[in-house]
């Protein structure tokens, strides 16, 4: 009887298509400049529960 499986990691590539863009968003400022430096996405609590149910069945 064999226990052990081999388990193929997911690319890059791979994890980024898994990820869905979020509408809307909030700018990340440089607390010393003011100078808009990224955005943040703000999601949905259903899209919270969504990714916490992959993170459990993963």
């Amino acid at each position: 009887m064999q226990t052990e499986q081999e388990i193929q990691p997911a690319t890059f590539q791979e994890l980024l298509a898994a990820i869905q863009p979020a509408e809307g968003g909030r700018e990340l400022k440089d607390p010393a400049t003011g100078e808009v430096v990224g955005r943040a996405p703000e999601h949905t609590a259903q899209e919270l529960d969504a990714a916490v149910a992959a993170a459990r069945a993963a």
